[in-house]
This record gives structure tokens, sequence and C-alpha cells, in this order.
């Protein structure tokens, strides 16, 4: 097993939490999703200015015109999406289904990375894409309709 999976897998054990965290904190603490989510990605933020060697006052001050796009991106889509995934997660029956149908992205970039490469392969790298790859995505895809569709039992827990 190459490294990046490892690494990936023990990334979607940190994630697990985090999606966890959303109901646990509304059902428990009377916590909303939007304060959850604010403090976890403050504490997010905070963390990977202590703990990463390559964010400093330094590497943000030297390209002012990308860390500005950064951030434009960052106070509008960033924090709609974020918002808005930690409410729809109290609404859905099951707290891993928005977060698995939001994750479903990873089959969009896919693809998309594929397309970039060719057509702004000056902006973009290389990237590989395999016919295993492609049906594996398409595995991913029909079961996330599979899991969001249709009717699911209740369990009260």
């Amino acid at each position: 097993m190459e490294i990046w999976v490892l690494k990936s897998f023990l990334i979607m054990g940190a994630m697990c939490m985090f999606i966890l965290l959303v109901p646990f904190m509304a059902k428990n603490f009377n916590i909303s999703p939007d304060i959850t989510i604010f403090i976890w990605l403050f504490g997010s933020s905070v963390g990977i200015w202590f703990f990463s060697p390559n964010v400093s006052i330094e590497s943000l001050s030297n390209q002012w015109l990308p860390v500005i796009v950064l951030l434009a991106i960052g106070l509008t889509i960033g924090a709609y999406a974020n918002l808005a995934l930690g409410r729809v997660v109290l609404e859905a029956p099951n707290p891993a289904l928005p977060f698995a149908i939001v994750n479903a992205a990873s089959a969009v970039v896919y693809l998309l990375s594929a397309i970039l490469a060719v057509l702004a392969a000056k902006w973009f790298g290389v990237v590989e894409i395999t016919l295993r790859g492609c049906i594996g995505i398409t595995i991913v895809l029909v079961g996330l309709y599979l899991v969001s569709t249709g009717n699911r039992p209740v369990i009260d827990a």
C-alpha cells in the first residue's frame, strides 16, 4: 500500500470525528451546527498555523494576490459550504449521508482534473486516469445513489 493511501485512511478517521461532532454537540449541549463548524474550523486554522512549517507571515506576505483571492473564496464559497453542510447534517436521517454526497466531489474532481490537465495544462499538472479508477468512481456514485434514495428503516438509538 502506498503511503498516501494509508495517510488518507488516517485522515478519514479524523473526519469521522468531525461528522459525528455536529449532531452530538446539538443533541447533548444544544450547540448549533454553525457554532460547532466555526469552532472546529477555527481550531483547525490555529492548529495548522502552529504545526505546519510552511505557514508563516512571511509565506503569506510574499504573494498578496493569491492570498486575497483564496481569502475571498473562503469567505464566500467556503463559508457557505461549511455552514450549509453543518445544518443539513441535522436534517438528514443519518449524519453520514450529507458528507457522503458532498464527498462525491472527489468523483467530479477525478474527471475534471483530466479535462483541466489537457485544456489548462499550464495551471494544472499531469494527472493519472485509469479504467480501474473510473470503475471505482462509478461504483462510488452508484453507492451514493442507493444510500441517498429509497426508504430506509428508522432506528431510534
